[in-house]
Order: C-alpha cells, then structure tokens, then sequence
C-alpha cells in the first residue's frame, strides 16, 4: 500500500513541479541570456519526456553559467530523485533554497526535500521540515497535505486532521482533501462529519461511485436507510457490484421488508454462490415469508453446496423447526 501511495504521491508531486517550471522558465528568461533561456525550457522538455541524462547535462551547464539560479538546483534535484540518490536530492534542494526568498517557491522546495526523507521512509525528519515551513510561513496546500498524511500514518489523527483542514482551508474544492477529512471522521465514530465531507466529494464528482457507496453505509450507520436505499438503488442502475445488493438486502430486512430483501439476497448468491451467510440470509429472509416452497428450494441449495460443513447444515435445518415448526417466525 505504502508503494502505491508513493507511487501516485510521486506522480501527483511531479505535475504540480513541471507547472512551476513553466512559471519560473519564463520569469527565469527575462534575467538570463537567449541561450541560458533556451537550456531551461529545454530541461523542462526532457524531463517531461524523462531523458534525464540529457536533461543532467544542460542542468549542471545552466549551473556553471549562473550557479545563483534556484530553479537550476530544483531541477538537478529531479534528476537525483530518478536516480532514487536521495541524499544528493536534498543536497540539491537546499542549495536551491539558498538562491531563493520567494514564499512560494521555497515552499514547494521544502516539499520536495520532506518527500526525499519520505521515499526513506524517514517520517519524522521530514515532518520536522514541514513544521519548520509552517513556523516560517513557507507553505502550501501540499505542505499540509504531507503533513497530514505523516501524521496519519503515525497514528496521530487528531493533528492529521487539524493538518488536512488547514489544506481544506486552502482548496476545498480537492477531492484527496475532502475524502481524507471523511475517512478520518469515521475513524473518531463521527458520522455526521463524515457524511458532510463525503457529500462534498459527490458535489464535485457526482459519479464518485465508491464515496456514493461509502455515503450509503454512513447512512446505514446513522439509521437514515431510506437515504442509504436510494444511493445504492441508484448506484445498482450504473454499476454491477452484488456488495450493493448484501446491504440492500440486510436494510430491507431491518426494516421488515422481507419479500425486496430476498430479491436482493438471492441477486447476490447469484454472484457469490460459496458466500454461506448470503445463503443463510436468503434463507431467513424465505423463513420469515413463511414460503414453504422457497424455504425448501433454498434449503436443498444449501444442503449441496455446503454438504461438507455438517454443522451449518444443522444450524438451517434448526432455523427451519424454530420458525415453523415452532411457530415462532412471526
């Protein structure tokens, strides 16, 4: 999980970089000669197209010809990064924040030089950079964002939380910010919260099927199933996933709707035919019905695909006396 993160971390980080070189390529051509101009825009163009060898020798030919230029160093950076020689990284980097006063800059440098610790794993020393940042005012939305996250993983969600909101604050309008405050509202049993920042999500991407689906568990949660219903309703219309039809199921039952939860029970074992407590399910849901014919079909189903497990099979066949026999279904 943690190198897929970093993987897609990486990639978002690379994004956000090659726009500040197109900003600082052109504000670097207005102080550098035609030909020192050219060579940034010609860097930026390998590394995009990552040819980093040739990428490395116009940068350390920029440097020789203006060793003051930061962008030259951050570019050098990029270059090591690759190479995963990530103490040369930060070395690069903080010579960059050396040729620098600009806020905005030195805050993505910073950034990039928590995201060397990082690929180390070293969470602490990169968050010491990041709160650094914050004490100077050198900060971004990324600058919260990794802070956020650092502090996640440490388990420290009360200040991961703060650190996402101050990231909130910045752009509400990320998708990332608005489902870790949701995840992290779950985690303190704070459904409301969390169904506030999930429906944010699905303001900004109604088709965010999976959040959708988040919502209507929430919903569940908070005993609003009728919302949770039309969700998933919804959601069944678009995406085939039989996980929708378990917990339209488990609703319609809570709410006595017998005959709907067995429509969906039975739409799931369809699709997960070894799933025993799906079975049983539909099988409680019949039982409740007091449809002896369905009762029998779905008992003989479970009696030949779980014939192995001899004590499930006399749980349902004691469920069958207890509901019937007994009289007591009712």
């Amino acid at each position: 999980m943690e190198i897929n993160f970093w993987f897609a971390r990486k990639t978002m980080l690379q994004k956000i970089f090659l726009f500040f070189l197109v900003i600082l390529t052109l504000k670097a051509a207005l102080f550098c000669s035609p030909f020192h101009s050219k060579n940034l825009q010609n860097i930026k163009d390998l590394i995009h197209n990552r040819e980093f060898k040739k990428a490395e020798i116009l940068v350390l030919d920029n440097i020789q010809c203006d060793y003051k230029l930061s962008i030259n160093y951050v570019f050098l950076s990029e270059l090591y990064f690759e190479k995963q020689d990530y103490a040369k990284t930060r070395q690069s980097l903080i010579k960059a924040l050396k040729h620098t006063e600009n806020r905005k800059f030195r805050a993505l440098i910073n950034n990039k030089i928590a995201n060397a610790y990082l690929a180390q794993n070293e969470k602490y020393l990169a968050l010491n950079i990041l709160k650094e940042a914050i004490l100077k005012n050198e900060v971004n939305y990324e600058t919260f964002v990794n802070c956020g996250f650092i502090y996640e993983e440490l388990g420290a969600y009360e200040d991961a939380t703060q650190m996402y909101k101050q990231a909130f604050e910045i752009n509400s309008n990320e998708i990332y910010i608005n489902k870790k405050l949701g995840v992290l509202a779950e985690v303190r049993f704070d459904y409301e919260e969390a169904i506030k920042y999930y429906k944010r999500v699905l303001e900004i991407n109604k088709n965010d099927s999976h959040t959708s689906y988040k919502l209507a568990c929430l919903y569940c949660k908070t005993n609003e199933t009728d919302k949770a219903v039309s969700i998933l309703l919804d959601l069944h219309k678009k995406i085939v996933n039989s996980y929708y039809s378990l917990i339209l199921g488990d609703i319609y039952y809570s709410k006595d709707l017998f005959y709907e939860s067995a429509k969906e029970y039975r739409k799931f074992v369809l699709h997960k035919p070894d799933d025993k407590f799906a079975y049983l399910s539909l099988y409680l849901a019949f039982l409740k019905l007091k449809d002896k014919e369905k009762i029998e079909l779905v008992k003989n189903e479970i009696i030949k695909k779980f014939s192995n497990d001899i004590k499930f099979i006399e749980q349902v066949k004691k469920l069958e006396n207890f509901y019937l026999l007994d009289n007591c279904g009712t």
